[in-house]
């Protein structure tokens, strides 16, 4: 019997200990396992990450650029230079216009009381680049810089009996300090000719032997030689401001020099005369005038020469 069971528990042992696993292995086998795994998912990570980021570091895109710089600002014998060009376009020299000129920084251009009437604003800005807004009577023009300046112009209206008008530039950034501005500003041909209308009339209804002219430069000689002996020069000037009115012989470079006579008077719409005896043989004597500062562009005189 005991031989039997010894038999039966060697057969037992010998058919279940192979299949028999140690506690705590199937735990160590599949650890083994996860580890290999991760250590794959890792490994494909990094290579993936290494990809992306390779391909990341070339599309990057280049920095931004820097905003170009300013040109360098100019002195002022440079803008002075580009506002002579700015005024050889608008033909600012082409007369002795005085309500006109030349600028080569901002601020204000001119500063006037002017007359009831319409006016236009003309100018030009000269330099590379920007632009510079000159202000009037609560208009704006715009002159865009180059180096062809093109001449620009607005009109505007002054209602009251007189008003101060202020012309103020403003140049952009670009254009502060780098560009040249000219101007003009003066009377429109009909406002011109009712003030020309107004001192004629101041001569009487009589329209024989008149003549008018708007002031608008320093000396606007007559247009007609003056006969010889006793004459009577009757003048009236309507607007703003005096004038001068001198006899001389236009042979000489300045007639004024050679004046005979000569008549101040004031542009208030009145008329006045004055007598003078020009001499025979005189080969031509004209009248020439002056007007002051103050009516330069804003008067205009009317005259009758009549034989005493």
């Amino acid at each position: 019997m005991t031989d039997q069971l010894e038999h039966l528990f060697a057969d037992l042992r010998a058919e279940t200990l192979p299949r028999i696993t140690p506690p705590g292995v199937a735990a160590v086998r599949a650890t083994v396992r996860r580890r290999r795994v991760r250590r794959t998912a890792l490994a494909a990570g990094l290579a993936a990450m290494a990809a992306v980021g390779a391909g990341y570091a070339v599309s990057l895109p280049s920095p931004p650029e820097l905003p170009a710089q300013p040109s360098p600002t100019l002195s002022a014998e440079q803008r002075n230079s580009l506002a002579l060009e700015a005024a050889r376009s608008i033909g600012l020299h082409d007369a002795a216009l005085q309500n006109g000129g030349t600028s080569a920084s901002a601020g204000p251009l001119l500063a006037k009381r002017l007359l009831r009437g319409d006016y236009q604003l003309s100018a030009a800005c000269a330099g590379d680049r920007g632009s510079v807004d000159l202000h009037v009577a609560g208009r704006t023009l715009t002159l865009a810089c180059g180096r062809e300046p093109l001449q620009r112009s607005l009109t505007f209206t002054v209602s009251g009996a007189t008003e101060r008008v202020v012309v103020d530039a403003r140049p952009d950034p670009a254009a502060l300090d780098r560009v040249g501005v000219a101007w003009t500003l003066s009377m429109t041909p009909v406002s011109m000719r009712r003030l020309a209308e107004t001192a004629e009339k101041a001569l009487g209804e009589n329209p024989a032997g008149r003549r008018a002219f708007f002031l608008d430069s320093l000396s606007s000689p007559g247009d007609g030689a003056l006969p010889s002996g006793d004459i009577r020069i009757t003048v009236a000037c309507a607007g703003t401001g005096t004038f001068r009115m001198d006899i001389g012989d236009e042979a000489a470079m300045d007639p004024r020099s050679t004046s005979v006579a000569a008549y101040d008077g004031k542009c208030d719409g009145t008329a006045g005369h004055f007598d003078v005896t020009v001499p025979a043989g005189t080969k031509r004597m004209i009248i020439v005038m002056t007007p002051s500062t103050a009516a330069l562009g804003q008067a205009a005189l009317a005259y009758r020469v009549t034989t005493r």
